[in-house]
Formats: C-alpha cells, sequence, structure tokens
C-alpha cells in the first residue's frame, strides 16, 4: 500500500525504478514537490538532465517513485539532505553539496528576519562581502551572457540595490531568477522586492509556481517581506 505523503517540510528521494538510479532533494511541501518534478519531467522542462534523459526513455510517471526519506524543520533541510548526499548514493543529483542553496524558513523564523532587517542599513563592510560572494558565485555560460548583455551588477548603471530574498542577496533581479530554480521571474523578483510590504492574496497564491512549491496556503494575507523578500537601495555617491 503506497503511503501517503504529507505537505511537510521534508527530505526526499526520487528513483528510477528500472535503474535503481535515484535523486535526493529537499522542499518546505514535499508533497507539492512531487507533482512539480513529475509535471517538469513530463513537458520535457526539467533542469535536472539526468532526471530529464531517464525520464525520456522510459514509460511517464509511472517509471519513478517518490517517497519521502525524512520529514523535519524548514531550518534543517539543509543539513539533513547533506547527510544523505554524503552516502554517495544518488547518481541523479549532478552536485553532492547543497551548501549553495538557502533552506526555506519557517513563518516564526521569517517574521523576526522582516522585524529584524526593517529599516536596516547595509555597511560598507556587508556590501563588500556580498559584492565578493557574488564575485564568486558560478553561472553558466549562457547565464553569464544574459548578465552581461542585460548591464547588471554592481558596475552597472542600472544597479540600485541588493534584492534580499529567502535564497541569497543578489545584485540584480537578473542573478536572483538564475537562483530560484526558475520559480520566479527577474520581473516578479523585482515587483516583489520593490514592494515587500504588498499583501499576497489568494489570486497571487494561486499564479505563484514559487509559493505553491515552499509555502502552504497560510502565506495568504502575509506580507512578501514576512517571507524574506526585500530591496535595499544602494544610493551612490
Amino acid at each position: 500500500m503506497e503511503i501517503e505523503i504529507m505537505a511537510c517540510s521534508g527530505v526526499y528521494e526520487l528513483r528510477h525504478i528500472a535503474s535503481n538510479t535515484a535523486y535526493v532533494g529537499s522542499s518546505a511541501n514535499v508533497k507539492k514537490r512531487k507533482y512539480q518534478h513529475l509535471w517538469e519531467m513530463s513537458k520535457n522542462r526539467h533542469r535536472n538532465y539526468r532526471l530529464q534523459t531517464a525520464y525520456n526513455a522510459s514509460s511517464g510517471n509511472s517509471a519513478f517513485q517518490f517517497s519521502v526519506l525524512e520529514y523535519c524543520e524548514p531550518e534543517q533541510l539543509k543539513v539533513v539532505e547533506q547527510r544523505y548526499l554524503d552516502r554517495q548514493e544518488f547518481g541523479f543529483n549532478i552536485s553532492m553539496k547543497v551548501e549553495g542553496r538557502a533552506s526555506p524558513l519557517s513563518i516564526e523564523a521569517r517574521v523576526r528576519l522582516s522585524a529584524a532587517n526593517t529599516g536596516k542599513a547595509v555597511s560598507a563592510e556587508t556590501k563588500r562581502r556580498i559584492s565578493e560572494a557574488l564575485r564568486g558565485r558560478y553561472f553558466s555560460a549562457e547565464t553569464r551572457l544574459k548578465i552581461s548583455e542585460a548591464g547588471k551588477g554592481e558596475l552597472s548603471s542600472r544597479f540600485i540595490g541588493y534584492y534580499h530574498t529567502p535564497f541569497g542577496v543578489y545584485s540584480s533581479s537578473l542573478q536572483a531568477e538564475s537562483a530560484c530554480e526558475g520559480l520566479l521571474s527577474k520581473g516578479s523578483i523585482s515587483r516583489i522586492c520593490r514592494n515587500p510590504d504588498k499583501i499576497i492574496t489568494k489570486l497571487a497564491y494561486a499564479k505563484s509556481r514559487y509559493l505553491q512549491t515552499h509555502h502552504d496556503a497560510s502565506a495568504i494575507g502575509m506580507k512578501w517581506v514576512d517571507l524574506g523578500f526585500s530591496l535595499t537601495p544602494v544610493t551612490r555617491g
């Protein structure tokens, strides 16, 4: 009998039955994450080419088995996922490290973060460290070309400040888009971060893949800033 998957945060595996090869991941809502994986593969648009290749050579969704390895608190997702990756048993994972991804925050943590960051200025030292971290970040050739063509970044005349998101801090909405697994466009990120006090409506929740992937319906009625989105403007001297 198939075990019911709960709409909770946890670490999961997606296993290709024929080859017995698996992918391990984590999500704030593993139930929704399951259907997101299957939907993206069925549309031939999954970002993990190893999973997509296996799917294309198989009989569709029935060729995969999704199971939860462990339920845990949102703040523990990265730690628990890394523990499974360290076993070297997941052939579909492209990277064996999860340190580059931010874990979803609990509602309580988001509220505390929002309160702490409201009106808070970014020091010159913090800006320098953010700048160094971004310069050291790896982007694909395609993404680097897009960034170059768009003229984004701290040295650009279009640079207006730092986009704060639950998955990192970026000097442009384009960089933030490349880090959020395709769940938010750069235009959406820009609008959200520039208007962080906007209330999330039922319609906004229904239209947002990001919200449906990382949050349940309790996000309706909250502000985007409560989820970790904001913009820290930088005025050039």
